[in-house]
């Protein structure tokens, strides 16, 4: 699956904007309205990119999230299923056995400890 922190999906501050200096060269060769505007549309760009980005990352884990609550929901029926045959069957068990027979105290039956036997 595709686990990340919390604070690995939120880094950086959203709407804040932080400007790097051009060398002096650069400055010179553009004039003050390019140099800003160029700078600015970089700069969106690579915020575009890093949110899309963020957002692509966000989806894949939201798929790998409802991929594993479909499986656990699949295996949950399965246990459920199983635990009600075992269920079933222990009370077929108890039905067939004398100890589980009776409920008046005078009449239980307590079972009898057999000699213990080793089988070699």
């Amino acid at each position: 699956g595709a686990a990340f922190s919390a604070d690995h999906r939120f880094q950086g501050v959203p709407g804040r904007r932080h400007r790097m200096k051009i060398p002096q060269e650069a400055g010179d060769k553009m004039n003050a309205d390019t140099e800003g505007t160029d700078y600015e549309n970089q700069e969106e760009l690579e915020e575009k990119t890093r949110l899309i980005n963020q957002v692509l990352e966000l989806q894949h884990t939201l798929e790998d999230l409802s991929a594993r609550v479909d499986a656990v929901k699949e295996e949950n029926l399965k246990l459920k299923s199983e635990n009600q045959v075992l269920g079933q069957y222990i009370e077929n068990l108890m039905s067939a056995s004398s100890v589980f027979q009776t409920t008046d105290s005078k009449n239980k039956r307590k079972p009898t400890k057999s000699s213990k036997k080793t089988d070699k």
